[in-house]
């Protein structure tokens, strides 16, 4: 299955919110799963 991941914070870049989904992704690629995350790069609030 594909899964497409909408994070809503930054990400790979951000503190512990990029940690559970870099884990979350891992675990569901572990389990067989075709797992992209779509996040927000920028470290502007008005982008």
């Amino acid at each position: 299955m594909r899964i497409l991941y909408v994070a809503r914070n930054l990400f790979p870049y951000g503190a512990a919110y990029s940690s559970r989904v870099t884990h979350f992704a891992k675990m569901l690629n572990d389990m067989g799963h075709s797992v992209h995350v779509i996040a927000d790069y920028t470290m502007e609030e008005e982008a």
